[in-house]
């Protein structure tokens, strides 16, 4: 047998090998029938190719035989992993684009009922007495994240297959973000709005968290959600070229928050 032949079996069989453990994607009915297909003739490459190299001293003629027999089966089997690898490759789609659904569908509405408890304590401050701060930035930071959230799933479709580690990744941190979100409405109550508003009679919050850390609400709520939902669809044209547009006017955002306490608030 010649190197080459012997090079194409080895690498046709990792092939197809490797293509089984797709099989866990999807519970197709004609998939465990392909697999077992696909089982068979490895086999019949091991076997083949054994009896192929005990028999190479044979005559040149029973080689060659061999030799041709073996290219068919290359063949007919390239046929199979053709059919194989569209048929994974669609339904891998398939659950992944359902998957990027569900994860937009989430997030809008997580955020949409955010964005109502906002409005009503930003309504219950302004009747009270209370003041808006820093609304244009307020506006491109609200903008930039409607936009990340937009554009990441877009990007998604353009980045498929996604990778299953870094989307892991996403999730944990998406999730962390939100539950804090939900912990830090709960904890700041009527104060809590997506906007920065000071209210008249306005207490500082002096739980747990917001003794140790500072800004949770920026911290370990919207950094890790914005990151988390990018990680998600692994749409890294996202983050590079809106994150960092986002970073700085988070930063700003903090900046407004810190100097505007200080000055309206003696005991922070």
């Amino acid at each position: 047998m010649s190197p080459p032949l012997l090079l194409r079996i080895v690498k046709n069989v990792a092939q197809r090998t490797i293509l089984l453990k797709y099989n866990h994607l999807t519970n197709d009915i004609f998939l465990p029938t392909l697999k077992t297909l696909l089982k068979i003739s490895n086999i019949c490459f091991t076997f083949t190719l054994s009896e192929n190299l005990i028999v190479q001293n044979h005559s040149p003629v029973k080689a060659k035989k061999r030799t041709d027999w073996i290219h068919f089966i290359l063949k007919f089997c390239h046929v199979g992993d053709i059919i194989l690898i569209e048929a994974l490759t669609n339904m891998r789609s398939k659950v992944m684009i359902s998957f990027m659904i569900l994860v937009f569908i989430i997030g809008v509405v997580l955020r949409g009922i955010s964005f109502r408890i906002s409005s009503v304590h930003e309504c219950a401050i302004l009747d009270q007495g209370g003041r808006e701060y820093g609304r244009r930035n307020t506006k491109i930071l609200a903008t930039l994240h409607i936009l990340i959230y937009a554009a990441a799933f877009v990007e998604s479709f353009f980045e498929l297959p996604l990778y299953p580690v870094v989307s892991g990744i996403g999730i944990v941190l998406y999730v962390f973000g939100m539950i804090m979100l939900f912990a830090v409405i709960k904890q700041l109550g009527s104060l809590w709005t997506v906007k920065l508003y000071i209210a008249k009679d306005h207490k500082i919050i002096k739980t747990w968290l917001f003794k140790n850390v500072k800004h949770p609400n920026y911290y370990l709520n919207l950094l890790p959600e914005i990151v988390g939902y990018i990680l998600i669809f692994n749409a890294w044209r996202t983050m590079a070229v809106l994150l960092p547009l986002y970073l700085i006017s988070l930063g700003l955002r903090i900046y407004q928050e810190e100097k505007i306490m200080h000055a309206e608030l003696k005991d922070y």
